[in-house]
């Protein structure tokens, strides 16, 4: 047998290069302009008029939620977003995109009134006739991201600086085109030829207060047709770029080679393994988990110090500003138009269009108001469930940090000996799987501080709104490792409202190709709040024995082995080891082949394997996945998961040295 290789490749996998562009290569804020912003801020009324230009007038108030950690209103989108419109169509001849900017009130009103409520807003534009739409969103009213329209590539994209996806806004686009078109043009469009895209690979905020300069970026960007490579750090710069950008009326000039572009993409390669080792395994080293610790243990105390009265605050504080900026500039928009709108408001009365969407700002806003205490509290609970298995995670890595040692000074008395090297592998996957679970907890911390919810705490009607389907909501799980007599139990959530329906569930767990189960999983499942486990022995009967996947070169399935059907005491079927068996059910007359494992349940159906027939089971519980015991026994696991053990882990050659 080969000789295992036990390393650290921490700083060499996770190397990447340098996307951060150095200060020089930003245009300087210089004194002069400095000073005006300083100005513009603080001296002066807060409803003092600095600019009116695209039919928008900015005040001191305006301006202000560009200082930090302030939220962007719809005034400064809207204005900044037709300072790039502008900008693409004054310097056409620099090979600007020909851009269009909608309102930030578009997306909504488009959503909510369907095309019919927005069909007026481009009565003088041909929106066909540009390369780029630039849609700004404003989601829940608490967070900005950005829906864009390019003719030229027929696609449509959703930029979001927190990654949710928004696959029913894609939609809802497409939709809008294909009757924007026979409206205005008389022509058909054939939508279904766009691409519809969630990009993930941009740009992600690390706080809650920097969405709407995000947007303003990820914009300004793509309308130079630019890579987005900026980063966090970059946002305080940002913010006063903007402010300067507005008061000056135009966007920073910009040559071919932008003066805001000084930043090297990263570039990800593809890198062949040496198969000089039969596996090659990266081993946690201690103050990798102590770095780890000390960096949430501050977010910890951060969280505690926030109080139900400072987030009601910030919620009412925010709501207050919407009513300030949105409706009053409906009214003066209205009053503009001398020869329209205007002889309707003298006479008492009001454009059908402005009243709808005044009343349907304040239908937002008392939504808000009844709903502000709840979302405190819901948040007030996260944040206790995080610091709760935070603690039991910090436990349990400073548990395994005391054994590791003990197994290090063993490796190298006994280097030798085989059964210490299995000891030591041991503790390393259980360390490694507890550092991503607690880089998991820190994510979604951050989250809870932002009001966003994790993406795993689903509701019905969330499903629905996010287009999700049973084919993918087992990839939305919440991954929470904890320990019971040296085995890993995987807690997963999903809503209870997902088993009150007709549906068939088959999800694999093992691939004849490269994935395995393992002997006597265990494996816990939360739903409605209360967990459910399922210990060895009761929940599973016997599953066909596994060799150890560690130390095979193919890491195929087991071979020589007959198919076997075990029914748990959970009415939950599982098969293994499949080898060209027909699958046949009533609950959506489907019929698959399967090959590999498989675990199945179903609701008030009836399903056929092979020759064996099970009717009318009732599911109570839904997972893909198994937990896997803490021995040598883990074998392939999946990625989806982000643990660290595969059986062909891509690294560079000059990582692996002899």
């Amino acid at each position: 047998m080969r000789p295992l290789k036990f390393e650290n490749y921490s700083k060499q996998y996770n190397e990447k290069k340098d996307i951060n562009p150095k200060e020089d290569e930003f245009p300087q804020i210089t004194n002069k302009e400095a000073d005006i912003i300083h100005k513009a801020i603080y001296e002066g009324p807060q409803d003092e008029v600095l600019i009116n230009k695209f039919k928008i007038k900015i005040t001191r108030r305006d301006l202000n939620t560009l200082t930090p950690d302030s939220w962007l209103n719809d005034n400064v989108i809207n204005f900044y977003f037709n300072l790039i419109a502008n900008r693409c169509d004054e310097e056409r001849n620099k090979h600007f995109t020909k851009v269009h900017t909608m309102s930030t009130f578009f997306a909504e009103r488009l959503l909510q009134s369907g095309y019919e409520g927005v069909k007026r807003w481009t009565r003088k534009i041909n929106i066909f006739s540009f390369d780029l739409i630039l849609i700004p969103i404003h989601v829940d009213q608490s967070h900005w991201c950005l829906a864009t329209i390019n003719f030229k590539e027929k696609a449509l994209k959703y930029y979001n600086s927190m990654g949710t996806p928004n696959t029913r806004l894609l939609e809802v686009l497409a939709d809008y085109l294909r009757l924007e078109s026979l409206d205005k043009r008389k022509i058909p469009l054939d939508t279904s030829e766009f691409v519809k895209e969630n990009v993930q690979d941009i740009p992600q905020q690390t706080n809650g207060n920097d969405c709407g300069v995000f947007c303003c970026m990820y914009a300004e960007y793509i309308s130079r047709d630019h890579n987005i490579t900026f980063s966090q750090k970059n946002i305080p710069y940002f913010r006063k770029r903007i402010i300067s950008d507005i008061l000056q009326g135009k966007l920073t000039s910009s040559n071919d080679e932008s003066q805001l572009s000084g930043y090297t993409q990263i570039i990800t390669e593809d890198a062949e393994i040496v198969n000089k080792y039969d596996i090659i395994l990266h081993i946690i080293h201690p103050t990798e988990i102590l770095e780890i610790v000390n960096s949430l243990e501050a977010t910890i105390k951060s969280i505690k110090t926030d109080s139900n009265k400072d987030l009601a605050l910030l919620q009412i504080e925010n709501i207050k500003n919407s009513v300030k900026t949105l409706i009053p500039r409906r009214f003066k928009r209205g009053l503009i138009n001398l020869g329209g709108t205007a002889l309707n408001w003298i006479f008492g009365t009001m454009d059908n269009d402005d009243r709808q969407d005044i009343q349907n700002h304040l239908n937002v806003i008392d939504t808000n108001n009844h709903n502000i205490i709840e979302q405190t509290n819901r948040q007030v609970k996260i944040n206790d469930k995080f610091n709760k298995t935070f603690n039991l995670l910090k436990d349990a890595i400073e548990l395994d940090r005391k054994r590791i040692i003990e197994k290090f000074n063993q490796i190298h008395r006994l280097e030798e000996n085989h059964s210490t090297q299995n000891l030591i592998l041991e503790q390393m996957i259980r360390l490694d799987i507890i550092k991503r679970q607690v880089e998991n907890i820190q994510d979604n911390i951050v989250s809870a501080q932002a009001n966003i919810f994790h993406p795993s705490i689903l509701t019905d009607e969330e499903i629905k709104t996010y287009d999700i389907d049973f084919h993918k909501l087992h990839n939305i799980k919440l991954g929470v490792a904890k320990f019971v007599n040296n085995s890993i139990i995987i807690a997963i959530k999903i809503p209870i409202e997902t088993l009150k329906l007709k549906k068939k569930l088959i999800f694999p767990i093992a691939n004849s190709n490269n994935k395995q189960i393992d002997e006597e999983p265990e494996y816990i499942i939360e739903i409605d709040n209360k967990a459910h486990s399922y210990q060895k022995g009761k929940s599973l009967k016997e599953l066909p024995l596994s060799k150890n996947c560690i130390f095979r070169h193919d890491c195929k399935f087991i071979k020589n082995s007959n198919s076997e059907f075990t029914e748990t005491e959970e009415d939950i079927v599982i098969l293994t080891n499949m080898k060209n068996v027909t699958f046949n059910s009533s609950c959506d007359d489907r019929n698959f082949v399967l090959n590999g494992n498989y675990f199945v349940n179903f609701q008030n159906c009836t399903i056929q394997i092979g020759r064996k027939t099970f009717s009318n089971k009732v599911t109570k519980f839904v997972s893909e996945e198994l937990g896997r015991r803490t021995s040598l026994g883990p074998l392939c696991l999946d990625m989806t998961y982000h643990f660290l053990l595969l059986c062909h882990r891509k690294l560079a050659a000059k990582d692996i040295t002899a």
